[in-house]
């Protein structure tokens, strides 16, 4: 069920706003906003994993204690120094390798998923090579492929491998012969989540109603602070500060091109402990691709972060709003903290 969305009162052409600064109570009047454009950037972070060099390199299962080695692996060539190929299907980039092998990487827990194509290569004759590829992380098995030939099509896979610190990438033979297990992890790559905070905005403007309609005479109250509240402060929610994330207030709307490159997006929302216990009295909404996909609970300043993970797999256009819950914008100061896009 869609969340519904409540505040056409907001939308009035002229708004009272009240800001506190400091002790004085500041009454402006807007009539009339301008959106502001900025140029875009967004790439997910993401490295071929074949530019890395692994950690280890050993065998077959049975003789990990013993530390033996079957055979070692090629970077971005199949196991016969071939251009990569799974059913006819060419790969610039990626591993290949043998069953009974053990290719270990040191993450430090710097990515959040890793993906590729798996299969055996096409020097093997259709049908011959018997492989399962399995990964593990941190010692637990997080995947394994069903059997694959040569011949068969590639498995396509994305596995989540937030916070591993050890990963390995194992090759065993399926039928208790490693006789042409050519297996190749092609255009295989690791994935971090990107800092919505380090991409720029191709739009800041106004109310969610304009938005939904698609208006393109829309108002901005106020623009965004990168890592920082809307006060220019750390941000914090309740008590607890964050070093990334993005302070703006009620009334804002700020938009990214996402090109359709993320799965998900996660923060914290709520309003910032600069505003007294009890003030302050937002919604915050998410649209990708014209549709609501979110909108959370009221939020007052005082009231724990809402934590909220938000599927954008596919979507292009990402907007980011937030509106006041009482018809009243004093000290509406929003954090999207820890604001985050996964591939």
């Amino acid at each position: 069920m869609k969340p519904q969305i409540k505040g056409k009162k907001l939308l009035s052409a002229g708004i009272a706003l009240g800001v506190l600064c400091g002790a004085n109570l500041i009454t402006t009047e807007h009539k009339v906003f301008a959106a502001t454009a900025f140029t875009l950037t967004s790439t997910p972070a993401s490295i071929n994993l074949s530019d890395l060099t692994p950690s280890l390199i050993k065998g077959s299962i049975e003789d990990l204690v013993k530390g033996s080695s079957y055979h070692t692996f090629n970077k971005n060539k199949s196991f016969y120094s071939t251009p990569l190929s799974i059913n006819g299907v060419k790969y610039e980039t990626g591993i290949g390798t043998h069953s009974r092998s053990e290719i270990g990487y040191d993450l430090n827990g710097q990515y959040t998923s890793l993906t590729a194509n798996v299969g055996v290569d096409d020097q093997v004759a259709k049908g011959h090579g018997s492989v399962q590829f399995v990964v593990k992380a941190d010692g637990k098995i997080l995947y394994t492929s069903p059997v694959k030939k040569s011949g068969d099509p590639a498995e396509q896979i994305k596995v989540n491998i937030s916070e591993t610190k050890k990963l390995k990438l194992i090759v065993l033979d399926a039928d208790g012969s490693i006789v042409n297990d050519h297996a190749n992890w092609a255009n295989i790559k690791l994935h971090s989540a990107v800092n919505l905070s380090d991409l720029t905005p191709i739009l800041v403007k106004g109310s969610i109603e304009d938005l939904v309609k698609g208006s393109a005479e829309s108002s901005s109250y106020h623009t965004f602070n990168k890592n920082k509240s809307f006060y220019s402060t750390p941000l914090s929610i309740n008590g607890v500060k964050y070093e990334t994330g993005i302070g703006t207030h009620s009334q804002s709307t700020i938009r990214y091109d996402l090109n359709g490159q993320y799965t998900s997006l996660t923060a914290d929302v709520g309003v910032d402990d600069q505003v007294a216990r009890g003030h302050g009295s937002v919604k915050f909404v998410i649209v990708a691709d014209g549709e609501v996909i979110y909108t959370s609970p009221v939020k007052k300043s005082g009231d724990p972060a809402e934590q909220i993970k938000i599927n954008i797999s596919g979507k292009h256009t990402l907007d980011l709003i937030v509106f006041d819950a009482d018809g009243n914008i004093v000290n509406d100061h929003a954090n999207w903290a820890n604001a985050k896009l996964l591939p």
